[in-house]
């Protein structure tokens, strides 16, 4: 089995907080965060309905294979979600036996978007929840926000960006987009996709209609 390492060109000003790995012989890929020894790496997680939830927790479970990590992982995820909540719950107790990690904080905001919903309504809400969005991301302070579509992503991940608009804090927002999406980007990698630092698709056909996009093949 054979891995490449392959660092992204959408940065500027910042050394990359995240390198992506190419299985090259199966063509799957895995993303690996730069730590310096002794380095905390604060990670806001936004869980969703769905298969949201599932696709980010088999993503994060990579993130602990191989070398020991230090990271401190806090999840968001909308207050109607209870099947995202239980999941949160079994994936903390799950890697606090297996890796000695501290619990999984869980702040819980109102959803931005309910399936079905107009998107006219959609703006009010999410800005409703941007309010609460606004300040869990300025009380934990992460270095790096990773979505990957649910509704709820998108206050959080515009609350990364406003902080370093006015040039508070440089937080790196990687969005993955979901597996489900072969064809069109969700509403929500629409919205995300010009701030997000990275913007990773898992088809290639989705690599081959935006400039931004990188496909490095099935994450999961």
């Amino acid at each position: 089995m054979c891995w490449l390492e392959e660092k992204s060109t959408f940065y500027q000003n910042q050394d990359p907080i995240v390198f992506t790995m190419i299985n090259v012989t199966e063509r799957k890929g895995k993303l690996v965060i730069k730590q310096n020894a002794n380095e905390q790496i604060r990670v806001l997680s936004v869980l969703g309905s769905g298969g949201h939830t599932a696709e980010m927790l088999k993503l994060l479970e990579t993130l602990f294979i191989g070398e020991k990590r230090n990271y401190k992982i806090t999840f968001v995820i909308a207050s109607s979600d209870k099947n995202s909540q239980h999941k949160a719950k079994a994936f903390s107790t799950k890697f606090k036996e297996k890796f000695g990690i501290d619990d999984i904080k869980v702040h819980l905001v109102p959803r931005s978007r309910k399936v079905g919903q107009s998107y006219l309504s959609s703006i009010f809400t999410t800005l409703y929840a941007s309010f609460f969005s606004f300040k869990i991301v300025v009380l934990e302070n992460p270095k790096l926000v990773l979505c990957n579509g649910p509704g709820t992503c998108v206050p959080i991940a515009l609350s990364a960006f406003l902080l370093r608009i006015i040039a508070i804090k440089f937080i790196d927002i990687i969005y993955i987009e979901s597996i489900a999406r072969v064809k069109h980007l969700s509403l929500s990698g629409r919205i995300l996709y010009p701030i997000a630092d990275r913007f990773i698709v898992q088809w290639e056909s989705l690599a081959s209609k935006y400039k931004k996009v990188e496909y490095i093949g099935r994450l999961i």
